[in-house]
């Protein structure tokens, strides 16, 4: 990546960022759940969820969906819902129902196979549009704002049991007084953000090192990709360099990491490197350079455009 990025603006318009979920499956056709294919414009996921709990009279924790989806655009997602009636009953500016068909499970987050963009990226810099012809090589697979804001760690923290990003001080007070916290229905997603932050702490640097695309001793590999920890509990299996990266990575985490194992989630591994599919330049223009590409589940789009591109969310700007 060049030290400087070419200037460049995303979500100018609701239409400037179309996502749709690829599921990588087929429908039973028969089963307890409906399952709803719906577009949304300028709404969060869970927005839309809560207002289904309601349509139909089931508990929120009842509906079921793969992923969450960008509020700031146009997207078309799956959500199931355990009930017999296959009519689309919510009222809600900024969504409808495209697509109706029935399973026999509930719809599990990460259950889909990927996800298609169609992008347009505006106002370009010197050196634009030969950085954007660049996205289609592999860039380093960090989790993005959407999850690792200071406002998501500062939370997940204060979940956890108090204490600073970074403090290396014991755990074991914390995590004897945790049990109380964790009853709310935020567990999941305060461990997802504290493992997201370890992870990007790893990557960042074998990033630094040069390291993260073609991997090096000790690295577990995924279809022969390197991969970095989900902290949790268990023995890391990696040996070697990359050990001893993650160790360096982690050390001032110390206090977290044992906090996470205590929280009984089970250690994992991520890609540290994702490769874009599909990708195509639509079209380009001094207005507008259009694009198409697919991600796997997990994998950020902004995170890509930023690998070469010094990017402005023209949307937060509204907030």
């Amino acid at each position: 990546m060049s030290a400087v990025r070419p200037k460049a603006s995303i979500k100018s318009s609701l239409e400037d960022w179309r996502v749709q979920e690829r599921l990588g499956f087929e429908f039973a056709g028969t089963g307890e759940h409906a399952c709803f294919y719906v577009e949304k414009h300028d709404l969060n996921t869970a927005d839309v969820a809560r207002g289904l709990a309601h349509a139909y009279g089931v508990e929120l924790v009842q509906i079921g969906y793969c992923g969450l989806k960008d509020k700031h655009g146009i997207t078309r997602q799956w959500f199931s819902i355990p009930t017999p009636d296959d009519c689309w009953r919510l009222e809600m500016l900024g969504v409808h129902c495209i697509q109706i068909e029935r399973h026999t499970h509930k719809l599990r987050r990460g259950q889909h196979a990927a996800n298609h963009f169609d992008l347009c990226v505006r106002e370009l810099g010197d050196g634009g549009h030969a950085a954007i012809e660049k996205l289609a090589e592999p860039y380093p697979n960090y989790f993005g704002p959407q999850r690792v804001s200071p406002s998501n760690v500062e939370q997940a923290l204060d979940w956890l049991g108090g204490g600073k990003w970074g403090s290396d001080c014991s755990g074991r007070s914390r995590r004897r007084g945790n049990r109380r916290s964790r009853k709310n229905g935020r567990k999941g997603w305060h461990i997802s953000v504290l493992r997201s932050v370890l992870f990007n702490e790893v990557l960042r640097l074998r990033v630094a090192q040069g390291n993260y695309v073609d991997g090096i001793s000790g690295d577990v590999l995924d279809e022969g990709v390197p991969t970095g920890p989900l902290w949790g509990r268990g023995r890391s299996a990696v040996t070697g360099d990359a050990a001893e990266i993650e160790r360096r990575a982690l050390a001032v985490h110390a206090d977290t990491c044992d906090a996470l194992e205590y929280a009984g989630v089970n250690q994992a591994r991520r890609r540290l490197v994702v490769t874009p599919r599909h990708f195509e330049v639509v079209q380009s223009s001094e207005e507008c350079c259009e694009l198409s590409f697919q991600l796997p589940v997990g994998a950020y789009a902004t995170v890509m455009l930023e690998h070469k591109l010094d990017l402005v969310d023209v949307s937060k700007r509204h907030e």
